[in-house]
């Protein structure tokens, strides 16, 4: 099953309400232009990402990182050695080979003396001596004691192991669970969590009961539709009381997007609803969620295209597999001829695929994209560049 974890992929480009300010590119000196390519903040640095929602950019200078707001002032000093972005109003900053949490003043909120971190929307986790210490967002630790391993992705409770067993505590580091569990997975806001005991997955809810029983070799989280379930080889969709929606008929499932799912069987992927009744055939050799009313599917890996939700082709079947290519804000990216580009929803190109991709799922968001140069001999920081909807390339060589 194809699983992608609604983490943050592409911080980089998250801009800010107001005016939005474009990393803007002139040779390999990097600064900040608005929408019509005037320079607001003069390019002076080896690499600059977008505006976070704090009003805060992550810049390289000299092979280190710090954070200007958007008058271009840097709060912090420019001496970090690894890259990080602001969110929640906090990040977390590398000196060397340790890590700590600072706030949009650069005020040190944990000091930098761990060893590694993780971090949700409401809890920062830092390593220390392979255990796990969990802190709120104004640097208070909230357990007393430190784990072997933290989830902390999960709604309400952290996710906390000892001695390979897991459990968990809530936001005032309470036990409420515990510590009992093979693996988890997150609590979703249904109240259910996937756990495995005796080698078998089932749910529990908040009080740590089991909803439904422990039989399942696999599972997916749940989702409004349901939760898909994986028994004797087969994937099947239950619903909140542990009765089966849709049989278990399938090889290969994902998560319901804009009411559809594609499915596996027999071989070939298709479409069904939520009440398991097949919308779009069993047809393609892979097929993805939808997006925005459209969805990639492929004949090949070197044949695929986007059709609509009755099935029909919408853009035709030109492009090589790309596992990142859902749409987002009207654009995607296309792959042809192991170049990358973006196209719109009615198949126009806006970027042509002369260009290379810097992450393996690189969405347009919030109104900006970005792409390197290929067969540059430059940098990496002196290849790439930004662009917006309507094909404004942002920077000059």
């Amino acid at each position: 099953m194809r699983k992608i974890l609604a983490l943050i992929l592409f911080f980089t480009s998250v801009f800010c309400h107001g005016q939005h300010l474009f990393p803007y590119r002139k040779a390999d000196k990097w600064g900040f232009c608005d929408n019509t390519k005037k320079i607001v903040i003069t390019p002076k640095y080896q690499s600059a990402d977008g505006f976070s929602l704090c009003n805060i950019a992550t810049v390289k200078l000299n092979n280190k990182y710090g954070f200007i707001n958007k008058a271009g002032k840097e709060i912090t000093e420019i001496k970090y050695t690894k890259w990080s972005f602001f969110w929640y109003r906090h990040t977390y900053v590398w000196l060397d080979n340790k890590v700590g949490v600072i706030d949009t003043m650069g005020k040190e909120i944990i000091p930098i003396i761990y060893d590694d971190v993780c971090f949700s929307e409401k809890v920062f986790c830092l390593k220390q001596n392979d255990l796990w210490s969990v802190f709120d967002f104004n640097g208070r630790k909230i357990c007393e004691q430190s784990f072997k391993m933290v989830n902390p992705y999960s709604y309400q409770f952290i996710g906390v192991n000892l001695n390979d067993k897991w459990g968990f505590v809530d936001s005032t580091g309470e036990m409420k669970i515990g510590l009992k569990y093979e693996e988890i997975e997150g609590f979703t806001e249904q109240g259910l969590c996937g756990v495995k005991l005796n080698n078998k997955w089932g749910y529990i809810n908040y009080k740590g009961e089991f909803i439904i029983q422990p039989v399942y070799d696999e599972i997916n989280v749940f989702q409004k539709e349901g939760a898909w379930v994986k028994q004797n080889s087969k994937w099947g969709l239950i619903n909140e009381s542990g009765e089966t929606v849709i049989p278990f008929e399938y090889d290969d499932v994902n998560y319901f997007k804009e009411n559809l799912a594609s499915v596996k069987k027999n071989g070939k992927y298709g479409f069904i609803n939520k009440s398991g009744g097949t919308v779009i055939p069993f047809t393609y050799h892979l097929a993805f969620e939808f997006r925005e009313g459209l969805a990639e599917v492929c004949f090949s890996n070197d044949s695929c295209g986007y059709i609509n939700q009755e099935g029909n082709t919408i853009i035709p079947f030109q492009y090589s597999l790309n596992f990142g290519g859902e749409f987002n804000e009207g654009l995607a990216e296309i792959i042809v001829a192991d170049k990358c580009g973006f196209i719109d929803k009615k198949g126009k190109t806006i970027i042509p695929p002369i260009y290379s991709s810097p992450y393996d799922y690189n969405s347009f968001n919030n109104g900006v994209g970005m792409l390197l140069i290929p067969n540059n001999d430059s940098s990496r920081d002196a290849s790439k560049f930004y662009f917006d909807k309507h094909g404004t390339l942002f920077y000059e060589d």
